[in-house]
C-alpha cells in the first residue's frame, strides 16, 4: 500500500462527503439561442458540445461565441451543519463557486454562484465558455 492509499483508506470519505452539495446541469445553449438539454448520465463528469457548434464558414474559426450551462446547486441544512461549527451554521462563511476544468483546451476558471454567507437552498448556475477562452474549436 502506497503512502497516498494509505492517507486515502485512513483519511477519506470526510465526515461531509455523503452529506454534500447536490449538482445538476440541466442545459446548455449557444449564443443566446434556445437552452437545449445536456441529458449527462448519473455520476457523468465530462461534457463534449463539440458536435453541437456551429462548423466553421470556411477553414477560419468556428462561429460561435459563447457556450452557457445552467443548471441548479443545492445545499442542504445537513450539509451546512456537517461543515460548519456551531457558531458558524446561522450564517455560513463560505462562497460557493463552481469550477470549471478542461484537460484538452488546458482551460481552467471558476463561476461564483453565492458570495458569503453562503445558507442552504437551492441556486441557480450558469457557466459561460466564452471562445477567446478556449483553444481549438
Amino acid at each position: 500500500m502506497t503512502r497516498s492509499q494509505r492517507y486515502r483508506s485512513t483519511s477519506l470519505p470526510f465526515s461531509y462527503r455523503e452529506k454534500g452539495v447536490q449538482f445538476s446541469l440541466e442545459t446548455y445553449s449557444i449564443d443566446d439561442q434556445d437552452p437545449a438539454p445536456l441529458d449527462l448520465k448519473p455520476g457523468q463528469t465530462e461534457i463534449d458540445l463539440a458536435g453541437e457548434l456551429p462548423p466553421p464558414a470556411d477553414d477560419a474559426v468556428a462561429d460561435w461565441q459563447t457556450v452557457a450551462l445552467e443548471g441548479q446547486l443545492y445545499i442542504s441544512e445537513e450539509t451546512v451543519d456537517a461543515v460548519f461549527p456551531d457558531e458558524e451554521r446561522d450564517c455560513p462563511p463560505a462562497k460557493l463557486y463552481v469550477t470549471i476544468r478542461c484537460h484538452e483546451t488546458i482551460y481552467r476558471d471558476r463561476v461564483v454562484v453565492s458570495d458569503a454567507p453562503t445558507t442552504p437552498g437551492t441556486y441557480d448556475v450558469e457557466i459561460p465558455i466564452r471562445k477567446e477562452k478556449v483553444r481549438g474549436r
